[in-house]
């Protein structure tokens, strides 16, 4: 077997590039498998391309989503919701819980599509001449879209948003950090304050709740057993509701906000997306606004990388990847592959209109069945909010900002690297005939 290439990105260069640049960079030098050096003992091995996107689905079974002594995202998710659901208690109501999850997801598609129409009316209500930062509009619609089919009305979006934002700077501080390091974690300051957000939350939606309501609260509730105690309550519930979240919220709104950056410089195609009609009835799915919100999470996918551990040692191209190893794939960098994509870097609103199916290297979420469904889920939301939001608005970017705030940080998140102020106005043609005033 041939000896997998290094590429050293133990540099303060390489580190404030941000690691989608630096896997870029490896790739391009080295091809599609190559070990990351970034000084400290756990070299990480990038598979990139068809090829390698061909041997991770082949060992799909082999990439495990434990990391060992490293906190993973999961595992610090696991953290922060706690396990009750490993629990002595889960033993009673596990069943009837998971049975009441199954029928709340059965009937919520009509629940989510009803808020995601609320949030982006929402949005279109709030906008008033200039905003000074879009992403603080989007966060809100993000949460809006969601959290009311599965907490109820009582989690105001705004607090929520703010525990999200701390939720996520938790995260970024623990990750890749090693359990031994992270040991006292659970009793710093930060994290009993995101525990007390989180308890808040469901404590407050469990009393709120009623039965029938058509909320995910509403039916785990009313399959735990009266004798169960309010703490309990919370700690049974707690991981289940906000894995809800977390599976189906677009962090931040990025998805709309991104969507929206580039409208706001192309006015043509802008205006034809206001001007699409039943934009979300078709059965192909290939309308404008689907394409826009396809095109949008290509170039900003929701996951830019996903990291597993090699349960069993790969054969690569006649190289190896040897078990226990850190391996890293990156939907951004795929998304990103001329060899895959024409003009890969170009944002081209109407890039999927035309595709028969939709490219096998299209993976905004990852790769595995839960991310397929993550996709389809998000992109049904973000183009219903983008035809109505268009319909209502014509938009562009403020003239104060930052050309550099336009461009992302290529980290875990593919957030803006400052404010992002703009102007917003009622599209024309509806204010002449009336129907916005």
């Amino acid at each position: 077997m041939a000896a997998c290439p290094v590429f050293d990105a133990n540099s303060a260069l390489y580190q404030n590039l941000g690691l989608l640049k630096v896997a870029e960079e490896a790739s391009r030098r080295h091809g599609d498998l190559v070990v990351l050096h970034t000084g400290d003992d756990r070299d990480t091995y990038l598979l990139s391309g068809e090829q390698g996107l061909r041997s991770w689905k082949e060992n799909a079974a082999q990439l495990l989503a434990t990391f060992g002594d490293v906190r993973s995202n999961a595992n610090t998710t696991r953290m922060l919701l706690g396990a009750d659901g490993q629990g002595a208690s889960w033993a009673r109501v596990g069943l009837a819980l998971r049975r009441a999850l199954s029928q709340a997801e059965a009937a919520s598609e009509a629940q989510f599509d009803a808020a995601a129409d609320a949030a982006a009316d929402a949005f279109i209500a709030e906008v008033q001449g200039t905003v000074d930062d879009l992403r603080d509009l989007t966060r809100l619609w993000a949460v809006r879209s969601v959290a009311p089919t599965i907490f109820g009305s009582v989690a105001d979006p705004a607090t929520l948003a703010q525990g999200l934002i701390a939720m996520q700077s938790f995260h970024r501080f623990v990750f890749n950090k090693t359990a031994e390091t992270l040991h006292s974690a659970e009793s710093s300051e930060e994290f009993i304050k995101i525990r007390a957000f989180l308890d808040q939350v469901v404590a407050a939606s469990i009393e709120a709740a009623r039965p029938g309501d058509p909320t995910f609260v509403a039916a785990l509730a009313g399959a735990l057993p009266e004798e169960i105690e309010p703490d309990a309550r919370v700690n049974l519930l707690r991981p289940i509701l906000f894995r809800i979240l977390k599976d189906r919220l677009n962090v931040d709104g990025l998805g709309l906000f991104w969507a929206l950056v580039h409208l706001a410089r192309d006015d043509a195609l802008a205006a034809a997306l206001a001007g699409e009609q039943d934009a979300g009835a078709r059965p192909d799915g290939r309308s404008l606004a689907m394409s826009v919100a396809k095109e949008t999470a290509r170039l900003y996918p929701e996951h830019p990388f996903v990291y597993r551990t090699a349960g069993r040692s790969m054969s690569v191209d006649g190289m190896t990847i040897p078990t226990g190893a850190t391996v890293l794939f990156s939907p951004w960098l795929m998304h990103h592959d001329q060899r895959c994509w024409r003009e890969p870097s170009r944002f081209y609103g109407r890039r999927f209109m035309a595709e028969s199916e939709d490219p096998e290297c299209f993976m905004p979420f990852g790769l595995s069945p839960t991310a397929r469904k993550q996709t389809r889920f998000m992109l049904r939301q973000l183009s219903r909010s983008l035809h109505t939001v268009t319909c209502a608005l014509e938009f562009e970017i403020a003239p104060a900002c930052a050309p550099g705030n336009l461009r992302p940080f290529l980290r875990a998140q593919l957030a803006p690297r400052g404010p992002v102020p703009f102007v917003f106005r009622r599209r024309r043609q509806l204010v002449e005939t009336g129907w916005l005033q």
